[in-house]
């Protein structure tokens, strides 16, 4: 089917198309279509996908190299995400002296759930040229690390020198956070993302957990990230996308 969309329309395809299909039973008239965002529409908000947005959002990350877009998702792909973190399969991960984290366990995951769905479209080529329209970053070999953690009492994570040796081997990257969670969170309670710059004494950015919110952080390879200690609550679920 690619091959002959690509050959009669004339167009360089990407490797991945996606299609959508309407009911003209009681019309004539064309809805819009915009395949390119079908396999993100399910998921993301109007606040994300539109020509506006895609535009304010990149002017405002060329400027700061980071951005936070409240009231990100669809309602419903949101209250479904939450009920599958409730009856996904996390898993502790450590060892103490670098981290206590609750990890959803991926690969245990309903073939056919919503959060493997919202997985595989992250992982997708149009989440890829996404980013790429909104952050105007382009990589050589691209690829993505995804995870997914439930942020609980006592979860921490620790910076050592080998996890800073670790971040320059990889190299530069494009940080997305999605929150998930049935109530707002106080910044009090810990559990805030912070960067920490090499050789500088103070973190140069705190991303404390927003529910429903989406954010963006542009990481340079001499700059670390890691989880300040949870002292109150629990949040539902933490996605990490690294492209």
């Amino acid at each position: 089917m690619r091959e002959w969309l690509a050959n009669t329309s004339g167009i360089d395809l990407l490797p991945e198309v996606d299609s959508t299909g309407s009911c003209y039973a009681t019309t004539d008239c064309l809805l819009p279509h915009s395949d390119q965002k079908a396999v993100l529409s399910s998921f993301f908000s109007d606040q994300v996908l539109n020509e506006n947005s895609e535009k304010s959002m990149r002017e405002i990350f060329k400027k700061s190299s980071e951005l936070q877009i409240r009231s990100a998702f669809q309602n419903v792909f949101y209250d479904d995400f939450l009920l599958a973190m409730d009856s996904g399969n996390f898993v502790e991960r450590g060892p103490v002296n670098k981290r206590w984290m609750n990890e959803y366990d991926i690969e245990t995951a309903s073939s056919d759930g919503c959060a493997t769905e919202f997985i595989k479209a992250l992982r997708s080529n149009t989440m890829m040229n996404f980013i790429k329209s909104v952050t105007g970053s382009e990589y050589e070999e691209p690829h993505t690390t995804l995870r997914i953690f439930r942020l609980t009492h006592g979860c921490y994570t620790v910076l050592g020198d080998e996890d800073a040796e670790q971040y320059t081997k990889n190299g530069p990257s494009i940080d997305f956070w999605f929150y998930f969670g049935r109530s707002n969170w106080n910044e009090d309670a810990g559990g805030e993302i912070v960067y920490i710059k090499k050789d500088v004494e103070e973190p140069i950015l705190r991303c404390p957990p927003t529910v429903g919110a989406m954010a963006i952080v542009r990481r340079d390879e001499d700059i670390y990230d890691g989880y300040r200690e949870v002292v109150d609550r629990s949040f539902v679920g933490l996605v990490h996308s690294r492209k």
